[in-house]
């Protein structure tokens, strides 16, 4: 079984745009090159997970969707950052149009693409983690049995704040500090 670090694309590993449709907006967030960097060389595989709703709103379409990740896995790329794999939900429950027009499974906090990428990667739930900024993708992990962690990047800090019915296995104040301060230390001995 692999490992796997699952990551929430606007506001986690690119500053938060509301329906982001040009790749020129593509700007990564505080740290993440070190913190990605660090968990491809522990040997993990990092994999998007995207709430997309604004392609079901008809803001912006699936390919502009797509060059927006290609831009994204090109920055990356620039510093030996490889992204072993993207799931993306276009769904929206009252605000899209259509076929998009419904409750699913993939829609974040849902768990379907975290289940998804376990099946589709062989990973191991016990070596996986969730990261995103907002409650909703700590909610997506945990639905699926791995561990979440909430970054205050993004909708993060606000997000700290929460109700309580979700409740993080850990929050740090960016992707850096996630990784050195519990995604490393929470993971074997090895990988330290």
């Amino acid at each position: 079984m692999n490992r796997a670090i699952l990551l929430d694309r606007d506001g986690t590993l690119i500053h938060e745009r509301n329906y982001l449709c040009d790749p020129a907006g593509v700007e990564l967030e505080r740290l993440v090159v070190p913190a990605l960097q660090r968990l491809h060389a522990a040997g993990y595989l990092l994999i998007i997970l995207t709430n997309q709703s604004g392609i079901g709103r008809g803001l912006y379409t699936e390919a502009q969707f797509r060059a927006v990740q290609d831009e994204l896995a090109r920055r990356l790329g620039e510093h030996g950052i490889p992204i072993a794999g993207d799931y993306h939900c276009p769904h929206h429950p009252t605000g899209a149009r259509g076929e998009y027009l419904r409750v699913c499974e993939c829609r974040k906090p849902a768990p379907g693409m975290v289940r998804s990428a376990l099946a589709d990667f062989d990973l191991d739930p016990a070596q996986t983690f969730m990261v995103g900024d907002t409650l909703n993708d700590v909610a997506a992990g945990q639905n699926a049995g791995v561990r979440g962690v909430l970054i205050r990047t993004g909708y993060g800090a606000e997000q700290d704040r929460g109700d309580g019915a979700v409740v993080p296995d850990h929050v740090a104040d960016d992707l850096l500090r996630a990784v050195e301060d519990y995604i490393l230390v929470a993971a074997s001995p090895d990988l330290r």
